[in-house]
C-alpha cells in the first residue's frame, strides 16, 4: 500500500521484499531573464528539469564515482513557471549502499527540441533531501547574456 502526505519529509514503506522510501514532495519554480523567456516563446523552445537522488557509497560497496544512484526525474516548462516534483521511490536495497543521508542534485537546461545546444545558463540546487526548500527556485538566462 502506497500513501503519500504533502509535506511529509520522506515516507517509508517497509514490509516487503520491494521495499522503499519515497522522497519529499516539492514544487520547481524557474525565472528566466526577459531575453531567455522572448527567446523561448518566439521559438518554442521548452524548458527540461532533472533531479537526480543519490547518496556517498559505503566504502565497501564497489563504485565508479563513489556515489550511487537512487532514482531521477524529469519535467518540462513551456516557459518560466513552478512544476511539482518528488514522491520518487528510493529503494531500501540502494539506500542501504549509502553513508549518510540521501541527495539530490537539480539541473535545468533547453530541451534541445527546436536547437541542438543548449541555450540556457541557469542556476543549480544540490543538498540533502531532508533539506529541500519549497519551492526550489532556479533562475536561467541566455548563455550568449
Amino acid at each position: 500500500m502506497k500513501i503519500l502526505m504533502a509535506g511529509a519529509a520522506s515516507i517509508a514503506l517497509l514490509g516487503t521484499a520491494g521495499a522503499f522510501e519515497l522522497s519529499p514532495l516539492f514544487n520547481i519554480e524557474i525565472r528566466l531573464s526577459p531575453k531567455a523567456a522572448a527567446k523561448l516563446a518566439s521559438s518554442g523552445e521548452a524548458i527540461s528539469i532533472g533531479t537526480e537522488y543519490f547518496g556517498d557509497a559505503k566504502l565497501a560497496v564497489d563504485t565508479e564515482k563513489g556515489r550511487i544512484s537512487l532514482a531521477h526525474e524529469d519535467a518540462q516548462l513551456a516557459g518560466a513557471g513552478t512544476v511539482a516534483m518528488g514522491g520518487i521511490e528510493l529503494p531500501e536495497a540502494e539506500l542501504a549502499k549509502i553513508e549518510g543521508p540521501a541527495r539530490m542534485d537539480v539541473n535545468v537546461y533547453s530541451a534541445r527540441k527546436v536547437f541542438a545546444d543548449n541555450l540556457l545558463s541557469c542556476g543549480f540546487w544540490s543538498d540533502g533531501i531532508s533539506a529541500i526548500p519549497d519551492p526550489i527556485v532556479i533562475d536561467c538566462a541566455l548563455i550568449e547574456e
